[in-house]
Formats: structure tokens, sequence, C-alpha cells
């Protein structure tokens, strides 16, 4: 991925760079708070007190601002300057460590809070950025402490250093993860909302088309398209039908139901045995049926009722809604988003309907033992 550059404009700011932002703006006050405290519990040990409080209060001062920024102003928060103040704060306190405070005492001054600039290049700029962060602080904390050439001093600025270099890699590694997360999760959504759409119209209408017509040529074009659409949502052929009849069914009523606020409810004595291309026509009906229950009928409960017939498997639809006179209502609409489709699966449509006493529709469909069932609708 090439993101530093997103990370450092608000309109692209996404919550996972605010929450991580805003833990790490936490986190930093945290470490300058702890380091305060020790300085206050052994200022006895301080040997320039003026350097040491003005550089604890310029990390103070630092810390709520970009904690502040990582709430109101995030790119203010992430900007290439306010990393470079952070670092340069942080490489002044390493360097002064050993001038302001006795060696003897039990905690470095400014304890860890200058490693939070390392996560936060590794944040802006990558692992790279975060990688070099931490090489200034350890050329900041050997030019402070002098250079010992003894073994105990080497491996002590070994530990040091590899501890600086290490966290800003790391750091800048696992958000760049997990921002390809991020990312791989909103592509997934999206197919996965494009993929529902397409089932409930154009990629049903494209095999209406293939099914009814009989002309070669806009078969085999209706054909062409649903693999396009198909590919272009990842919608492969086993994923398009990995999902049972009765998840199918379940699918397309629940999003109508959840669209006008009808409490859907289910009963379902014999799961439907179906295949996928005619569980997706019935399903289509079926979301059809309760979108015209909660839209028109004002319906607020609907009941499924699913089971065998003589013929195969029955779905009845019942709902509290204000009815109809089936007699002095056209079925233009019906025909087409009810009949046609469940007619193309080899089933039929009644309706009875009576103003004030609601609607039931009871879809007749032949059974297939094609696709194993291996559950119905909860």
């Amino acid at each position: 991925m090439t993101a530093p550059a997103r990370t450092t404009t608000a309109p692209g700011a996404t919550p996972l760079l605010r929450v991580v932002a805003t833990g790490l703006g936490v986190f930093r006050i945290t470490m300058w708070a702890w380091a305060t405290t020790l300085v206050i519990v052994e200022r006895d040990a301080l040997i320039r007190s003026t350097p040491a409080w003005s550089l604890l209060a310029a990390a103070g001062m630092l810390s709520f601002w970009l904690l502040w920024a990582a709430r109101r102003r995030i790119a203010a928060a992430l900007a290439p300057a306010a990393v470079v103040a952070e670092l340069l704060v942080g490489g002044l306190i390493l360097a002064a460590d050993p001038n302001v405070m006795e060696r003897d005492t039990i905690h470095t001054f400014g304890s860890a809070w200058p490693v939070t600039g390392t996560l936060a290049a590794g944040l802006v700029r990558g692992p790279a950025a975060g990688g070099l962060a931490g090489l200034w602080l350890t050329i900041a904390r050997a030019v402070g402490a002098g250079v010992d050439p003894s073994v105990v001093g080497f491996l002590s600025a070994l530990a040091s250093g590899s501890l600086f270099v290490l966290t800003g890699i790391a750091g800048g590694w696992m958000f760049r993860r997990l921002q390809e997360s991020e990312d791989a999760i909103a592509e997934a959504k999206v197919r996965e909302s494009l993929a529902r759409e397409l089932h409930d119209g154009v990629l049903q209408t494209l095999a209406v088309i293939q099914r009814r017509s009989g002309d070669p040529e806009l078969v085999g074009l209706a054909r062409d398209q649903e693999k396009d659409l198909r590919a272009l949502v990842g919608l492969t052929g086993a994923a398009a039908t990995d999902q049972s009849p009765s998840e199918i069914l379940k699918r397309h009523a629940d999003r109508a139901a959840m669209r006008w606020d009808v409490d859907l409810q289910w009963a379902v004595v014999v799961p439907p045995e179906l295949s996928a291309e005619s569980a997706e026509l019935v399903g289509g009906a079926l979301g059809e049926i309760v979108n015209n229950a909660g839209k028109h009928g004002g319906a607020s409960r609907a009941t499924v009722f699913v089971d065998e017939s003589d013929t195969g498997i029955q779905i009845e639809v019942a709902d509290d809604g204000a009815g109809f006179d089936p007699a002095a209502t056209t079925e233009r609409g019906l025909t087409r988003s009810v009949r046609r489709p469940v007619a193309e699966a080899g089933g039929t449509v009644s309706i009875d309907s009576t103003p004030g006493r609601g609607t039931t529709v009871v879809l007749t469909v032949p059974s297939t033992t094609s696709d194993p069932v291996p559950g119905g609708p909860s």
C-alpha cells in the first residue's frame, strides 16, 4: 500500500486512524505523567532542575496538544511537523538524561515518553520512517551519555537502540496491516452489498432472459453479462450457490421486512427443496410480497409459513396490513414482480385479501432434490 499521504489529510481520516491516533495520544500523556511523577519523587537527584522541568513542560504541552488534535484536527496531529517536533523533544530528553539527573537514580529522565515519537513516525510514514526515528533517538542518547567503550556500555547502547528502532518499525508495520485489513473488510462489505443488489435485480433478470428467450444471440449476451457482473463483485458460481434455499428465501424476505419495519415471523414445517435458481426466483417474489405488505398495506407484522404440498413446496405469507379488494385492483405490478418469477420456477400464486383484514399470498412451487437443504430459516 502507498498510504502515507492519505494518513495526513483530515478528509481521508478513517475511523481506524482516529482511534489509533487517540490511543497513541493517551499513551503519550500517560508516559509523560509517569515521567513527571518519577522526577517529583526523586527531585533531590536533579542536577540541573531548570532544563529538566523545561523539557518536561515542553513534552507535556506537546502531549496534550497532540491528543486534542487527534480528536479535533487529525491532520494536524499526524502532520510531519508534529512528528518532527515530538522526535526533537524526545531526542533532547534522552540527550539530557545523564546531564540533569544523577546516574544512580532508579529510572531514566523522561521514562518511556520519547518512544512515542517512533510510534508516531511509523503511524504517519510507515515502518521505514519508524526505524529511522528510532535511530535518531539512539544517536541522541549516545550523544548525551557519551561513548562508553566497555562491553557493558556497548550492550546497553545496543539494547536501548534496538528498542527504539524495533518499536518504530513494528508500530508502522502493525498499523499498515490494520489499514490493509480495514480496506479489505470495507471492500468485502461493498462487494457483498452489490452482490445482493444484483441478485435481487439484474442477475435475476438475466437468468429469466436466458430461460425465456428463443434468440440464441440474446441468450449468449445475457450469459456473458451475467459472468462479467459476477466477476465484478467476486461472485463466482460456487459463491452464488453456497446458501441453502431456506437461507436464500430468508435473505430476500428479511431485507424487505427491515426496509419497512415489518416484524417478520417464520414457521418452517418442512425446509424447501429448491434449486438455487428457483430459490432466487421465488425469493425475489417473496421479498416483493413483504415489500408490498409494508409499503402499500402498512403492515406491522407478517408470518411466513413453509410446508409441503401435493405438488411440492407451499409458502404462505400472511400480514396484518390494510388489505385490498383483488377484484378492484390491477395486478400489473404483482404479475411482473411476483407471478412472473414464480411462474419461471414452475409455480403458481394465489392471493386472498379483504380491505381492513390483511392479505394472504400463497406460493406453490415444485420441489427438487438437486440441492441438499441443511436447514430452514429460524
